[in-house]
């Protein structure tokens, strides 16, 4: 399995080889490394997932680090549940369990801390769950409709914020900054919410298809570069 890297500046694509099969990609804080969610393939689309691969763009060398209880994952849930994504410098983090656990591992792969009940991760719509600086983390729990989103502190592991009436957690506009998901009628609103509790900013609005909207183009999800 290849994955590219496309430079912007001059248009040239880099096809770098993964030591296993990845998905979910996501660039750290400082854009200097890029990580992906490893798993193995079973037969009848069953999947474990193994940990996860890092990789410098510039030495364009992945390197693959065993990680996490290995879960195993069905079809399309390869990409989203119990992927890694970045807790900050030095630091990936996973779901741990369907109890609300998340865990907290060291780039070598080894276990730094463990969570318990502080909520699930919005892992299909999110593409990073941890503040640029990794203070912070956000949960969601509830079901549609009544869903809220918690912003948790790492090193405490105390919930400091919450924001009720969302749809989906769609990432951190900033360290002060989140970015949820609203549907009203059929109207779905990406909105940036200040943890200080100032006025919520519509970012961009989208008027759905009336009925069963996930079956017509939509934006699912939306990452702000900074």
């Amino acid at each position: 399995m290849t994955i590219d890297l496309i430079d912007r500046e001059t248009g040239r694509t880099h096809a770098v080889e993964m030591p296993a099969p990845v998905s979910s990609p996501e660039w750290s804080a400082d854009g200097r490394t890029l990580l992906l969610t490893a798993f193995e393939k079973h037969r009848r689309g069953e999947y474990t997932i193994i940990g996860f691969v890092t990789l410098n763009p510039h030495d364009r060398v992945p390197r693959l680090v065993k990680a996490g209880p290995r879960h195993r994952v069905r079809d399309w849930g390869v990409g989203r549940d119990h992927r890694f994504s970045f807790a900050g410098p030095g630091r990936v983090m996973a779901r741990h369990d369907d109890r609300g656990g998340v865990a907290v591992y060291g780039m070598d792969g080894e276990r730094r801390r463990l969570y318990k009940g502080v909520g699930a991760f919005d892992e299909w719509a999110a593409v990073t769950v941890a503040s640029p600086s990794g203070r912070l983390f956000a949960t969601t729990s509830g079901r549609a409709g009544g869903r809220r989103l918690a912003i948790v502190d790492a090193r405490s592991g105390k919930v400091v914020r919450r924001v009720g009436a969302i749809t989906s957690f769609a990432g951190w506009y900033d360290e002060r900054h989140v970015i949820v998901k609203r549907v009203h009628g059929d109207t779905a609103v990406f909105q940036r919410v200040a943890l200080s509790g100032g006025a919520t900013v519509d970012l961009i609005k989208e008027k759905l298809v009336a009925g069963a909207a996930e079956y017509e183009p939509h934006l699912e999800r939306v990452t702000f570069v900074r």
